[in-house]
């Protein structure tokens, strides 16, 4: 692959309803044997496909049209360590997560936006955006599981747009979707 990069799969930043897991092997398979020099995701998600491909094309964009899941993204290139700061002393607890559940997201900072976000991701149910359900575990932030995720964002645009034909337009003939 001569204009692909071996690079390191990073596990993706938290469940995510519809997430790839169990798919992702097949999926990532398929992409990594045709050779690109772009790679565009459409639906980002939580990262389940695009942070496990091991080999990276000239041009990777990550898109999703959910503006919680591209300012977390964006906050994580740009100021992980400040979101760090935010999550260090956060406690698992249902009073926590309830709290954090009825806070109008509009009204905070990016940065807390995206601490509040990856909170509710993490110790939800089975990531259940929509019907978040507090699931009892002791499960607790990753910074390790997260550094690797910085160094495949570090020089990724970032998408909001639902148009995934305008995506596709951007990138002409040479994206992989």
């Amino acid at each position: 692959m001569t204009t692909m990069k071996k690079v390191p799969a990073a596990a993706p930043v938290a469940l995510w309803l519809g997430g790839k897991k169990a798919l992702s092997a097949h999926i990532i398979e398929g992409i990594e044997a045709v050779e690109h020099r772009a790679y565009i995701e459409p639906f980002i998600g939580m990262g389940g496909v695009f942070l496990r491909r091991t080999w990276k094309p000239v041009l990777e964009v990550a898109n999703d049209f959910n503006g919680e899941i591209t300012n977390l993204f964006r906050i994580l290139q740009q100021h992980y360590p400040q979101l760090m700061d935010v999550m260090r002393f956060q406690i698992a607890s249902r009073r926590e997560f309830e709290r954090l559940r009825a806070v109008d997201p509009s009204t905070l900072t990016d940065l807390q936006r995206a601490a509040r976000f990856l909170y509710l991701q993490r110790q939800a149910f089975g990531g259940m955006r929509g019907h978040l359900a507090f699931m009892l575990s002791c499960r607790v932030l990753s910074v390790f599981r997260l550094q690797f995720c910085i160094g495949r964002l570090c020089l990724t645009p970032l998408e909001g747009t639902p148009s995934f034909w305008r995506l596709k337009q951007a990138s002409g003939a040479v994206g992989s979707f």
